[in-house]
């Protein structure tokens, strides 16, 4: 009876702390959101911004003349149709729901382990290159993070049915054209990332037919064949085409495909080197205690499509591979970490727990010294771009249509949606400033000469 109390009381603590962790990771989420204003493009799509029908025309005219990413640059038109304040609590909940696609692909078994559930959030904090904007940059957190929770929902669909036998009790009418479009979704949302997508999904099915070929059900097929047709149809498009041929046309900077793979390598290794680190100490732990083999298989897939997401972009015009292209492949390492730290909470070996908990806490510590510096920055941000809009907005009421306003502090940690990405200029035919100017309806916004 002492023991069964134990267990509940345990059990109900567990749970408790499992709320405020999850009451944290979306606190801290949507306050860095609230605190991130348009940056870059986001004025330009935001002065084009009137209603649905032409938030899908532009999408449709997008996909033939800039960008094969259909859905995204639905999303993306759309999403300045709504108030910014919205938006932010959309994208705090998409964020939210990755962390808990990545934390039920790698502890399902494990419901309220907040050791895990905040190691994945701490992961991408710590490592996720130029994070603010990857997370916080409306455009940015459409394509990139918006791009990676369709990715997972799909990984997910997979990974529940070939790892832990639980296929969709949906009859075919429905799974089929339901997993067909979740596919096609996910393979149209972005070129690398889809394609690690592809590569994953592959793998597992791979797995299972080799283990029980009667368990790869009709649905599985159709997802795959979603994905590869939705990444065919962004690699393919005619808008894909079009921006190659002119950034090929003005590009400064031309590569071989040996250099490329070098430059790639060594911005690879330079941002991710001790997570590769952590993942193999983890891989190695794992082996060693000889915990969950399916596990060390899955970790596998994921640090191959990283690989794959990222070499692929030796193919790529090298002014295009900025450092934001390699969130997928952060995304795919994150996953990976995070499953092989989740079998270390699973074993009955202290020594295992406590290497899972002392990796988590020196997350924490990095979190901790880094979250303060990021703060104030984006903050600092924040409170300059309303200082410029209020300027604007009064010298608008004055009459004044040529305006001339001060530059916003250069961003200071990656973690500012601003980061490597640049503000408006001293020229007013520059397409920041134009878009800018559109937005507040008045002729030409520049900065003052200081």
């Amino acid at each position: 009876m002492e023991d069964i109390q134990e267990h509940s009381s345990s059990f109900t603590k567990d749970k408790l702390v499992f709320f405020f962790s999850v009451a944290f990771v979306v606190a801290g989420m949507f306050v860095f959101n609230a605190l991130t204003p348009l940056v870059a493009d986001d004025w330009v799509r935001a002065s084009m911004a009137s209603t649905l029908s032409k938030a899908i025309s532009d999408a449709w005219s997008f996909y033939f003349n800039w960008d094969g990413r259909l859905f995204n640059s639905l999303f993306g038109f759309g999403s300045f149709l709504v108030p910014k304040a919205l938006f932010n609590i959309i994208n705090t909940g998409v964020y939210v729901a990755l962390v808990f696609l990545l934390y039920a692909i790698a502890a399902p078994k494990q419901r309220y382990n907040s050791w895990v559930f905040l190691s994945i959030s701490l992961l991408i904090w710590v490592f996720m290159p130029v994070y603010g904007q990857i997370i916080l940059w409306q455009l940015g957190a459409i394509i990139y993070l918006w791009g990676a929770a369709q990715i997972f929902v799909l990984i997910w669909l997979f990974h529940r049915s070939v790892f832990l036998n639980k296929p969709l009790n949906l009859p075919a009418v429905v799974s089929v054209p339901l997993i067909f479009l979740v596919g096609l979704v996910a393979g149209n949302a972005a070129q690398n990332g889809s394609g690690g997508a592809l590569v994953i999904i592959s793998l597992f099915v791979i797995y299972a037919f080799a283990k029980n070929r009667e368990s790869i059900q009709l649905w599985m097929l159709a997802g795959w064949i979603g994905c590869l047709g939705g990444l065919v149809a962004v690699v393919a498009s005619p808008g894909n085409a079009s921006r190659a041929e002119y950034i090929n046309t003005n590009s400064l900077i031309s590569m071989s495909t040996i250099v490329q793979f070098q430059s790639i390598s060594e911005v690879y290794f330079s941002e991710l080197k001790w997570l590769l680190i952590l993942i193999v100490v983890l891989y190695a732990a794992c082996t060693t205690m000889r915990i969950n083999r399916e596990s060390l298989y899955v970790a596998g897939c994921f640090v191959a499509a990283a690989f794959a997401v990222t070499y692929v972009m030796i193919f790529a015009p090298a002014s295009t591979v900025a450092l934001r292209t390699y969130s997928f492949g952060t995304f795919f390492l994150v996953a990976a970490a995070t499953v092989l730290l989740a079998r270390l909470f699973e074993s009955d070996l202290q020594l295992s727990k406590f290497l899972g908990k002392s990796t988590v806490l020196v997350l924490a510590l990095l979190f901790v010294f880094s979250v303060i510096p990021a703060g104030v920055d984006t903050a600092q941000a924040w409170r300059a771009e309303r200082t410029r809009m209020k300027y604007i907005q009064v010298q608008k009421e004055m009459g004044k249509t040529d305006i001339q306003v001060s530059a916003i502090p250069n961003p200071k940690t990656k973690y500012r949606a601003g980061y490597q990405l640049g503000d408006i200029t001293g020229d007013p035919d520059f397409w920041r400033n134009q878009g800018l100017a559109q937005y507040m309806g008045v002729e030409a916004i520049t900065l003052k000469e200081e």
